[in-house]
């Protein structure tokens, strides 16, 4: 059960990561644009619209966490007593 919980955090948790890192690259590359004096308008759109959607996946796979979490604490809290619950578990 560890295993399948691990694995279920792991993926939205490595989602993030992987968003974070993308939008690091993009802060650098724009730095060296700007300082280069290199930026044009359309660059400088696209990295807007890059980092809007990095923010997105950002934001929604840590929401995701933050979820799963809390229904495993849920689960957690429901083992102490003598009650059964239904889990659902979503698969992405």
């Amino acid at each position: 059960m560890v295993a399948g919980i691990a694995h279920e955090i792991n993926t939205p948790v490595g989602v993030a990561i992987t968003a974070a890192s993308f939008v690091e690259d993009e802060v650098i590359h724009l730095e060296e644009k700007l300082q280069s004096c290199q930026l044009t308008k359309h660059q400088l759109v696209k990295v807007i619209s890059d980092f809007k959607e990095g923010c997105f996946i950002l934001k929604s796979n840590l929401n995701r966490t933050a979820e799963l979490v809390a229904s495993f604490k849920q689960v957690s809290v429901g083992q102490s007593s003598e009650l059964q619950r239904l889990i659902e578990l979503i698969l992405i």
